[in-house]
């Protein structure tokens, strides 16, 4: 059972019974569910994760006021229950779960309480603190308040931000893969080809993300998120062939580039037939209407 199966039976056993009756007052108050950083928030955990921060365990996220008023006392019950459902064994408290303030969560992970506020904040922000801030299960949040900024996050990123970012990955994934990989194989580094073709998965890794409105999530969950995606599932399959070089790589590489071209002209973000990358990333900066985004480097993302 993962962790987020964990969580929820956890959740239904012991949680919220004590919610509903030791804390009614402030019943509808008080969101609770699994969510943030650890593998356990993505329901990849597994018997290896079991060497630390794996104990079962939620998050009651409260906004400032009622924390104030509850905070303290509902971490003390919620120990308490802790206590009970590992059957009086030890359970060490992770300090990223238990009673949390709504702002404090949202601040660890974008800089502000209430998300990313601007296109800087959306174009700095690392896209894995944008996942963690959105992954994992809500069991219940009736003011509604945390929910609708982890939706704003799911869904709240400015197009231009997006095609931005898109451009900037198109460019780098164009010169580590299409250009640099195979001259530094022809002038015999064969070091630096493997650094450029590491730089070209990472780039291409992001641009499958981008093209299926997501935050990719830390490098090690990576590719096992990108197999649950729905656009491109035929590109994940040529990425793991380059990583593990069982596959020709420069053949591999120009042919992620046609399934990433092709993705480009079915969501209109590209009309070109060139088959580099690079005038992909050059024509779409050149549509963009944001006149700060559009001066930034063909490479910034």
């Amino acid at each position: 059972m993962n962790g987020i199966l964990r969580a929820q039976n956890l959740y239904n056993t012991y949680v919220s019974g004590l919610i509903d009756s030791e804390f009614s007052q402030y019943a509808d108050k008080i969101a609770v569910g699994i969510c943030g950083q650890g593998s356990d928030c993505w329901g990849y955990d597994d018997s290896i994760s079991n060497d630390h921060d794996n104990d079962t365990e939620l998050v009651l996220w409260l906004d400032d006021e009622t924390y104030e008023a509850i905070g303290q006392d509902l971490a003390k019950a919620y120990h308490g229950i802790l206590h009970v459902a590992n059957n009086n064994n030890h359970c060490s408290h992770n300090p990223r779960k238990g009673v949390r303030r709504i702002s404090d969560f949202y601040s660890e992970l974008t800089g502000s309480p209430t998300g990313p506020q601007d296109i800087w904040q959306w174009m700095q922000i690392p896209s894995n603190y944008l996942a963690d801030a959105t992954n994992g299960q809500i069991f219940r949040d009736d003011l509604g308040k945390f929910s609708s900024i982890r939706e704003y996050i799911l869904y709240g990123m400015p197009e231009e931000v997006r095609l931005k970012k898109i451009v900037g990955r198109l460019a780098l994934a164009a010169q580590s893969g299409q250009y640099n990989y195979k001259r530094c194989i022809d002038h015999g580094e064969l070091e630096a080809a493997e650094i450029a073709l590491s730089q070209f998965v990472e780039h291409a890794i992001h641009l499958i993300y981008l093209l299926n409105f997501q935050h990719a999530p830390y490098y090690k969950w990576q590719f096992k998120r990108l197999r649950e995606l729905r656009i491109m599932p035929e590109a994940v399959g040529l990425l793991s062939s380059i990583s593990l070089n069982t596959c020709d790589r420069e053949e591999a590489i120009e042919e992620f580039a046609k399934i990433i071209i092709k993705a480009l002209k079915e969501q209109g973000l590209s009309h070109s037939e060139s088959d580099y990358l690079e005038h992909h990333a050059i024509e779409i900066q050149d549509g963009l209407q944001n006149p700060a985004l559009k001066a930034l480097h063909l490479m910034e993302i």
